[in-house]
């Protein structure tokens, strides 16, 4: 059996702190952007995962789309959008006087299926509160909204 030379051993322990560690700091970079990491790599990560994604969405394989909707139904659209912002104009002008102040005490009421009770209304408040702000009540038939806004006179 061999036997070790001790003041070897206690040459090599007394160098050993002497010697200078060869290890760097560990450092994490996130890549995707959501946590910490850099922007600009978010739309290379979007395509990454929708290239990987084999899952399609219903809704764009059914016939329901902007882009799929034909001439007509598009013109329809715009026709009704066009109508009900006339409607909604012609409308809130019996809420505004000339100048544009709000009449107070005013009210408006729409029968929207023809049965002779209001299906929608607005009404604004005879008196602004003390605070010098007027409420305006809107009620669809379910649901009431309360719009405070300030009153100013000219």
């Amino acid at each position: 059996m061999r036997r070790c030379h001790p003041p070897l051993l206690v040459l090599v322990l007394a160098l050993a702190p002497l010697y200078a560690a060869q290890a760097t700091e560990l450092v994490h970079h996130f890549e995707n952007p959501s946590f910490g990491g850099n922007p600009l790599n978010g739309t290379f990560l979007m395509n990454q995962a929708d290239q990987q994604n084999k899952f399609k969405d219903p809704a764009q394989t059914r016939n329901n789309s902007p882009s799929q909707k034909s001439d007509l139904e598009r013109f329809k659209e715009r026709l009704q959008q066009s109508i009900l912002n006339r409607v909604s104009q012609s409308a809130t002008s019996d809420l505004f006087d000339q100048n544009g102040n709000i009449i107070l005490g005013s009210h408006l009421s729409f029968d929207l299926n023809g049965d002779g009770a209001g299906d929608f209304s607005v009404t604004v408040d005879q008196a602004a509160d003390s605070n010098g702000n007027v409420s305006i009540h809107i009620s669809d038939g379910i649901t009431d909204t309360i719009l405070t806004i300030p009153h100013t006179t000219l």
